[in-house]
């Protein structure tokens, strides 16, 4: 989240607590079985949860959620990924042999797919990499300190 904070992609409250109510819509919608909104009903009772307090922490999750998305797309839209070469594509039909009739251009655009999520992988391992934490709590500097020696 930091990361995306410092590129300045959080969302705000508002924002946040616009999707939860668009979330909340949609079970409040007709299209939802009444089973489920049941559940539903059970789930918050079960949490000790009022409706309101159950979306208030979904908006505060959902703002995390929101600028971890924007720092994402930012990212797939500034990464260049070379088109799949004909060795990548007989690989990927190797390891997914049902695909045996899908088309060489959706097959493409699953290797290119494949490879932009490794690229989103190996950038969130390098942002953790780089991570500078410090640990304040005086027993878990203890507990860090036996397990990185």
């Amino acid at each position: 989240m930091s990361e995306a904070v410092k590129r300045g992609f959080l969302a705000s409250e508002d924002e946040a607590r616009q999707y939860a109510q668009e979330q909340r819509a949609l079970l409040d919608s007709p299209q939802v079985v009444p089973e489920s909104k049941e559940f539903f009903h059970e789930f918050l009772k079960s949490q000790g949860l009022s409706e309101e307090e159950y979306w208030e922490e979904v908006a505060q999750a959902s703002r995390t959620v929101l600028s971890m998305n924007r720092l994402k797309e930012s990212f797939r839209e500034s990464v260049i990924v070379p088109p799949p070469t004909s060795e990548e594509i007989e690989a990927i039909k190797a390891k997914h042999p049902e695909w045996g009739n899908v088309s060489p251009e959706i097959l493409a655009q699953q290797v290119s797919q494949e490879k932009l999520n490794q690229l989103w992988e190996e950038f969130k391992a390098q942002i953790v990499k780089n991570a500078q934490v410090e640990i304040l709590d005086p027993s878990l500097k203890e507990i860090y300190s036996a397990i990185t020696e």
